[in-house]
């Protein structure tokens, strides 16, 4: 169940780094156009193009019968037995909005002063001073450690992290409560999921296909570069590029998550200044039941996929050691992606051009 003054609240904006307490409104009906009139450009340099989120509260409860045994429920203000999301506390202290990139993640080479396109290789990527951001015009980057997404985001300014759990969280509340189930590919499309075999240069197009939260998306059968999905106003939530999530460790085995809410102490394998949350992760398959919290996350799985699954897939681990998840599913994912789609398989030496980030404030 969602009070969908959460959902009327959210905005697309313009976020300038350094800035960020002066957000710029844009239509959400067309992003080139400012709500207050005149032209945006979304080119990067007027601001970063962003989803802005109001703090919201929440509630889960876990019941029997019939029908659905979990129960999510969020609203712009407190209401019986609920407390404050925790993606909104940031830093050691609360705050009144969160913001999402609209975009993959494009590279700004700082040598020339421009986002330039990825190339699924990124050999030239400066570790030390090149950033991402959320732009219109580029093939999005990959084939960057989550660690080396981490870096290139905190250099956009004070705050700016790569999205991590409790935004991932979020972002599946807001979906669950407003639309009441959890296929999203039944309601936005199979998106840029279908192409047989994973290539960046054939797959991977540049970003803005999404200029309006009301884009319906776009997907064929066998895949094309200009596939797309629009999630409420976010282009490519799943499909194109499987997503790092921070905040988020895993040890090997799954025996529980560990997450940080504080995007200065986020670190790969490790629980230190993480608190432990969750329960054991299970086998790889369809996701078909979950866990008991607002993590949405898997607690049993089946073998294919039915109509009472869950209808994203969740695969477990080939990492020795500490995992760092990935969510979203690719442009050769299929049927297999999704909003709950989550891969643990990677460890956090792993980059590959299949896999980005999304950038996050």
């Amino acid at each position: 169940m969602g009070y969908l003054d959460v959902h009327h609240a959210c905005n697309i904006v313009l976020l300038t780094p350094g800035n960020e307490g002066n957000p710029v409104l844009l239509d959400s009906s067309n992003y080139i156009s400012l709500l207050g009139g005149g032209t945006a450009l979304l080119d990067g340099s007027m601001g970063q193009v962003m989803k802005q989120i109001p703090m919201f509260h929440y509630s889960y409860s876990f019941g029997t019968g019939p029908d659905y045994a979990h129960n999510w429920q969020i609203s712009l203000r407190p209401f019986p037995g609920s407390q404050p999301h925790p993606w909104f506390f940031k830093s050691g202290q609360w705050v009144d909005h969160r913001y999402e990139a609209v975009y993959p993640s494009a590279w700004y080479d700082a040598s020339a002063y421009n986002y330039v396109d990825g190339d699924g290789v990124n050999s030239g990527f400066d570790l030390t001073a090149d950033r991402i951001g959320s732009i219109v015009g580029k093939k999005p980057v990959s084939n960057l450690t989550r660690a080396q997404f981490r870096s290139a985001a905190a250099r956009v300014g004070i705050g700016w992290s790569i999205t991590d759990f409790w935004g991932y969280s979020a972002r599946k509340l807001l979906f669950v409560t407003k639309y009441g189930h959890l296929n999203s590919q039944l309601l936005f499309g199979n998106g840029n999921t279908c192409f047989s075999g994973f290539s960046f240069a054939s797959c991977i197009g540049t970003t803005g296909k999404v200029r309006s939260l009301f884009d319906p998306g776009h997907a064929t059968g066998g895949g094309e570069i200009g596939d797309y999905s629009n999630y409420d106003g976010i282009e490519d939530a799943f499909g194109g590029l499987f997503e790092f999530i921070d905040g988020w460790n895993i040890p090997a085995g799954g025996a529980k998550s560990y997450v940080c809410s504080n995007p200065a102490n986020f670190a790969d394998d490790t629980d230190v200044n993480y608190g432990s949350y969750g329960s054991a992760f299970p086998a790889t398959g369809w996701q078909r039941t979950l866990q008991h919290n607002i993590g949405l996350l898997p607690a049993g799985t089946e073998g294919s996929g039915t109509s009472t699954s869950i209808n994203d897939y969740y695969s477990q681990f080939s990492a020795s050691n500490w995992t760092v998840p990935r969510v979203g599913g690719a442009a050769s994912s299929a049927l297999t992606a999704g909003l709950l789609n989550l891969d643990l398989s990677l460890g956090s030496a792993s980059a590959n051009s299949q896999t980005g980030a999304r950038l996050c404030f």
